[in-house]
């Protein structure tokens, strides 16, 4: 039904550039986004879709997403999927993939930022690529407010020249006013009048590991999350918890690692054979990763964080 309400205020939009896609964070903003790339694609005469992400986690599961929705394997363009960078000439493989010379393209913030502003004439190349393009760009939240703001100075010029179609995903919506020329098209779910969906509760007194591992404890549940703000924190939780139904999650890990963990633990929620399933996380968690706990404690954030993080949340609780 969501779904359904974002197609039909884009239907009435249709010769836009810019949509803003403001649905809370488990409601299907990607699939909504392909559903308004693939209309672009049968109506508007659009060629190609670019789907850009934040982290390397997730541009690769929702690239898997969008090879089931499509039936097309999408071209993963990110850092590291380039070899032979230091070579004066590449080869005609890695051409083809930094022109991103295929239908449907999953890459990251910084292969854009390079076609909007290229320094190698190898980066030039994707613009004629770019040609008539449904551009999609999950979580944009994740930018700098300065580096934000030139990103979008160079989007706004480049969607002219090249007659895009952009797509900004989000349950907490950046600013566009200083960089864009005219606010983005809103496309958004209208909640009903009493739909309570979570419980929000404050702890007023400072924490430690000791006193979080407590808390987690005291509001035992099948699935649990703890999500803080640096590593330190969240591999003192861990460390403190000594628990073999624990899983560690955090910025510094590999890609291919932290891949392998987000798989496992989503096997564990799957199966509850675990259970109780404790997550000690950074803000990973907050952003794009397809799970669920009946209980998440946040360590005090901006309040865009607490919204992500409730994503997480399968029920009231």
């Amino acid at each position: 039904m969501s779904q359904t309400m974002i197609i039909e205020q884009m239907q009435a939009h249709p010769d836009d550039t810019f949509y803003t896609v403001d649905m809370p964070t488990g409601y299907g903003k990607t699939m909504t986004s392909l559903k308004m790339a693939g209309w672009f694609v049968e109506n508007k005469g659009f060629t190609k879709i670019v789907y850009v992400a934040p982290y390397l986690a997730i541009l690769e599961q929702n690239s898997q997403e969008i090879k089931k929705a499509t039936g097309i394997i999408p071209l993963e363009h990110h850092s590291l999927a380039i070899v032979g960078r230091d070579e004066q000439r590449a080869e005609e493989s890695q051409l083809a993939m930094e022109a991103w010379a295929h239908p449907i393209v999953c890459t990251s913030f910084q292969q854009l930022w390079q076609a909007l502003f290229p320094n190698r004439a190898q980066n030039c190349l994707r613009r004629s690529f770019l040609q008539n393009s449904v551009i999609i760009i999950d979580e944009p939240q994740i930018f700098q407010a300065d580096v934000w703001n030139l990103f979008l100075c160079g989007l706004d010029v480049l969607a002219d020249l090249l007659q895009l179609k952009v797509i900004f995903l989000s349950a907490t919506m950046p600013p566009f006013k200083y960089g864009l020329r005219t606010d983005p098209t809103k496309l958004q779910v209208k909640a009903a009048d009493k739909n309570d969906r979570y419980d929000l509760y404050v702890e007023q007194k400072p924490q430690d590991e000791y006193s979080v591992i407590q808390l987690l404890k005291a509001n035992e549940r099948d699935s649990q999350a703890a999500i803080f703000n640096t590593i330190e924190d969240a591999y003192r939780v861990f460390n403190a918890l000594q628990d073999e139904r624990a899983f560690l999650i955090h910025g510094l890990m590999l890609p291919i690692h932290k891949k392998m963990m987000l798989n496992r633990i989503k096997e564990v929620l799957s199966e509850l054979r675990q259970y109780p399933l404790y997550v000690i996380s950074t803000q990973i968690l907050e952003a794009g990763v397809d799970m669920s706990f009946q209980h998440i404690a946040r360590a005090l954030p901006i309040l865009p964080s607490i919204i992500q993080a409730a994503g997480r949340e399968s029920s009231s609780s």
